[in-house]
C-alpha cells in the first residue's frame, strides 16, 4: 500500500553501483525536514522520512 518496498529495490540498486545508503535517526518529526536540507546539501539525492504510517519525501528528487 505504500512505497516501501520500491525505495528497498532503488537503494539495493544504488548500493550495488558503489553508492552509499545513510540512516539518520532524529528525536522528534520536526527535525526530519532540516536533517533532510542537510544531507541535500551535501549531494544526497532520493531522500525521505520513514515514521510510524508514514513516508515523506521532504526535498524535491533531483533526479526524478
Amino acid at each position: 500500500m505504500t512505497d516501501e518496498y520500491e525505495h528497498a529495490r532503488r537503494y539495493e540498486d544504488e548500493l550495488l553501483r558503489g553508492r552509499y545508503l545513510v540512516v539518520v535517526h532524529v528525536s522528534h518529526e520536526e527535525q526530519a525536514p532540516r536533517v533532510c536540507h542537510l544531507l541535500r546539501s551535501h549531494g544526497g539525492h532520493f531522500i525521505h522520512y520513514y515514521g510510524p504510517y508514514i513516508v515523506q519525501q521532504f526535498c524535491p528528487d533531483l533526479d526524478a
